[in-house]
């Protein structure tokens, strides 16, 4: 997973920002209000305006960090990057008091900042509401924001130099969408009122979101770690099917991503999301223990090991509560909550087989094999499979519990045995008997009888041990019994014969599955011992 750097994003973050015209003029093409520009919302601050190398006027909060290749520059026109301390330390009190006054609306789009302002005293007090705006601005906070309290927040594409930290801060709402956070990230204890969404935000190192709280969940799509992604003991309030989501649909994760111990959400979404990792510091961390409901996994890629925490939770009653409540979850009356409910099945069954085969690659051969319990249990539920393959798949759980259990095998092996015994015994029964030629009459007797379960007993089992073993058969060397029942002559032996041949053939193929699975699974017992 070839994901860029710090040094690459930037300059894409500058030529985007260069394209969007953030001088004076291109201001006023900006809306912001009822019609109005951020060319108006800055109207009375026109004192602060300062020309630039390039010809425009900037207000100072714009004022480049640099001027591009080939844009000459004088005491007079030095960019950003040149101030001094001093005259950074300026331009943050000016923000903080033009802050102050314009705190129910602030709107600092696209404003360049090596020293960010602290929020309204308002703001810093929990639960406050005031809004504020920092879309497509250069920041470099460091842990100037935390402990701090935001209402609705807005920092999409925008770039934070060092990454950023908002440690024990709450929002009403957060967005991150675009962003870029060229370095640690640290949401430590952050608390999220309702939305919280970094959709295609990129991070450059680790993302720390331990011990935060989403009370509506939070949207990581199509976002790009290459560092960790950590959410251990990460709360999830309001248990809620609708609101309360954790998505990471299309996300990529390049280092560790770790969910132990956190409370997760009834609904998480890793679809078509991709982790890599070849090392052991580099592996996808689930928390088995809260895989309690409904999940989708579809399009996940693992390309390193993944270890699950809580293995112990990995049995038939969690298997049993992810299908039920995936099953109940909707109001499946409806046909649009069928169809969609078809979706999340399919889309749990086919995360589960990359999951499970991810058990493998890992030699975590207990999670591998309940990862395929899952997906095989969806498809009972599924529409669209075929009878056929509905009904083998009854057949699968029904003898061996998708090849988990060692004794179910043996069990329907044994009753097949006895089954074709009994076919046999009746068969055997009906069929005209060899006699010598001088006998006119023959009367059925208990000790032909007993005779006849015996031999029916005996060929049933060389025919499950030796599936095909009727196949087998010559007349020349089959015995009393064996002639009588698969080489009767007449309507009535021809008929007998044919059922007897076929019962036989249903129950060699019933005899290999049975075997083989009885194998498969004391190679995953002894595996997982």
């Amino acid at each position: 997973m070839a994901e860029k750097s710090a040094e690459q994003l930037e300059k894409e973050w500058w030529e985007r920002w260069r394209t969007q015209d953030w001088s004076w003029e291109g201001l006023a093409d900006k809306s912001w209000n009822n019609g109005k520009t951020l060319q108006d919302f800055w109207s009375d601050q026109r004192q602060h305006l300062r020309m630039g190398a390039d010809g425009k006027k900037y207000l100072t909060a714009h004022y480049p960090w640099d001027w591009p290749d080939g844009v000459q520059w004088d005491a007079n026109t030095e960019p950003k990057k040149m101030w001094r301390t001093e005259q950074h330390l300026e331009l943050r009190r000016w923000l903080e008091d033009f802050w102050q006054e314009r705190r129910s609306d602030a709107r600092f789009d696209g404003v360049v900042l090596l020293r960010v302002p602290q929020p309204p005293s308002s703001l810093g007090e929990k639960g406050a509401c005031d809004s504020v705006v920092f879309n497509s601005s250069w920041l470099k906070p460091g842990g100037d924001w935390d402990g701090k309290s935001f209402g609705s927040a807005s920092f999409m594409y925008s770039n934070f130099v060092g990454g950023c930290s908002f440690d024990n801060s709450d929002f009403s709402s957060a967005w991150f969408n675009g962003a870029h956070l060229l370095g640690y990230s640290n949401f430590h204890k952050a608390e999220f009122a309702q939305n919280a969404s970094l959709h295609s935000a990129k991070f450059t190192a680790t993302a720390n979101f331990q011990g935060a709280r989403f009370a509506e969940g939070i949207n990581l799509q199509h976002a790009r770690f290459s560092g960790g992604l950590y959410f251990n003991g990460t709360r999830f309030d309001k248990p809620s099917f609708r609101s309360n989501r954790l998505c990471l649909e299309d996300m990529t994760c390049s280092q560790d991503l770790s969910f132990h111990p956190s409370d997760l959400p009834t609904d998480f979404d890793f679809s078509a999301s991709a982790f890599e990792g070849t090392v052991v510091s580099r592996n996808f961390y689930f928390n088995a223990s809260k895989m309690k409901l409904y999940s989708v996994f579809d399009g996940l890629v693992v390309n390193g090991l993944i270890r699950l925490k809580g293995e112990d939770a990995l049995n038939s009653t969690t298997l049993d509560g992810i299908i039920n409540s995936t099953h109940h979850t909707l109001d499946t009356d409806s046909k649009k909550d069928r169809h969609l409910l078809q979706a999340r099945l399919k889309a749990l069954s086919g995360g589960a087989r990359v999951l499970a085969n991810g058990m493998e690659k890992a030699r975590n051969h207990g999670a591998a094999q309940w990862f395929h319990r899952l997906e095989q249990s969806t498809r009972l539920f599924q529409t669209g499979q075929g009878q056929i393959r509905t009904f083998l798949t009854r057949i699968y759980a029904a003898t061996s519990n998708f090849g988990y259990s060692l004794g179910r095998p043996l069990v329907s092996l044994l009753t097949s045995w006895l089954g074709l015994t009994s076919i046999l015994w009746v068969l055997a029964l009906s069929a005209p008997e060899e006699r010598p030629i001088y006998e006119t009459s023959h009367k059925w007797s208990v000790h032909h009888s007993i005779g006849d379960a015996g031999s029916a007993l005996r060929f049933a089992a060389a025919n499950s041990l030796r599936p095909g073993h009727v196949f087998s058969l010559r007349r020349t060397s089959a015995s009393v019994f064996e002639r009588r029942l698969f080489f009767g002559e007449g309507a009535r032996g021809g008929f007998i014969a044919m059922v007897a041949i076929s019962s036989c053939a249903v129950q060699s193929i019933f005899s290999i599955l049975m075997l083989f699975l009885t194998g498969l699974a004391a190679r995953r017992y002894y595996q997982m011992s």
